[in-house]
């Protein structure tokens, strides 16, 4: 047997009982989803303070497929700027190198793990409707924060369950009695998960995360999106997500068990209002989680 399909087939079976067994077998996977040059390149140059927004637009229109999704996405009523933007430059030039940077991450991600189909019954195109909302709500959320954080919440959101596609790739039967539990049981996914899954998740996200080499406050933010109470030291974007992704599971999926979509306490203190206030303010967005999801999957 070709060691690669060995390890598949290991994978699948029950050798992998600890988080450390599954951390060994993701770290030996040759064919991990990766992002696309253009995304890699740009990763890069936004570390570099001498970069250009020259520099950034030449790079970017060396893929015609990008500019065409990001331009689509620039000029929706997601952004809902009153004239057309018609280059790269131009985009740069109103949204800035941060706001660009994200969305073609953002872009690259979903391209990189496919926003069709399904893979081993995880439906891409729920998953992906599902993490733009909660995109959405995070740089909604994030208003107003120290940092200038709207746009890395954005990205966040669009990371925080990428796990969830490792799961379904790399982990096939155990994945596959994962999601007949769901169904069966009428239990979140998250539940379902500690049944079957030695390693969350949530851990298998930031490691998909860390391979791409994304800034480690995005990995964080993957890693620790249902516990960030957990980390030594706050992480903002993980407190974010953490409240996004619950409202978004109550408030607009309607999912019937809240006490499994429970908002951290650290969560709550820095959000404060938005979270008491959430009946008033949520159906205001759902026009611009509707503009989103169309702009960056149609």
């Amino acid at each position: 047997m070709h060691k690669n399909a060995a390890n598949h087939s290991q994978a699948n079976g029950a050798k992998y009982e600890t988080p450390a067994a599954m951390m060994r077998y993701l770290e030996t996977i040759q064919e991990l989803p990766t992002l696309s040059s253009v995304a890699i390149k740009v990763n890069s140059m936004l570390q570099d303070a001498d970069v250009t927004a020259r520099d950034l637009s030449d790079v970017i229109e060396k893929d015609q497929a990008m500019v065409a999704k990001l331009l689509k996405l620039v000029n929706s009523s997601f952004f809902g700027f009153s004239s057309k933007v018609s280059n790269i430059a131009h985009s740069i030039m109103i949204l800035g190198f941060n706001t660009v940077y994200n969305a073609i991450l953002s872009m690259a991600v979903i391209d990189a793990l496919g926003a069709k189909n399904r893979i081993n019954g995880l439906d891409m195109a729920g998953f992906w409707r599902h993490a733009i909302s909660v995109a959405v709500v995070s740089k909604y959320l994030s208003q107003g924060l120290e940092g200038q954080l709207q746009e890395k919440a954005f990205t966040a959101g669009i990371l925080h369950d990428i796990g969830k596609v490792v799961m379904a790739r790399y982990f096939t039967e155990r994945f596959s009695t994962l999601w007949e539990v769901i169904t069966l049981q009428e239990i979140s996914f998250v539940k379902a998960e500690r049944q079957h899954f030695p390693m969350g998740h949530d851990a298998m996200g930031a490691f998909l995360s860390r391979c791409w080499n994304l800034p480690e406050e995005l990995s964080t933010a993957v890693a620790q999106h249902h516990h960030p109470e957990i980390l030594p030291r706050p992480c903002v974007l993980a407190l974010v997500v953490n409240a996004a992704d619950a409202l978004v599971n109550i408030h607009l999926e309607n999912r019937k068990m809240p006490d499994q979509w429970a908002i951290s306490n650290a969560a709550k203190s820095l959000l404060g209002e938005k979270i008491r206030t959430v009946d008033q303010w949520f159906p205001t967005i759902v026009d611009e989680i509707n503009a989103a999801q169309h702009s960056i999957l149609d």
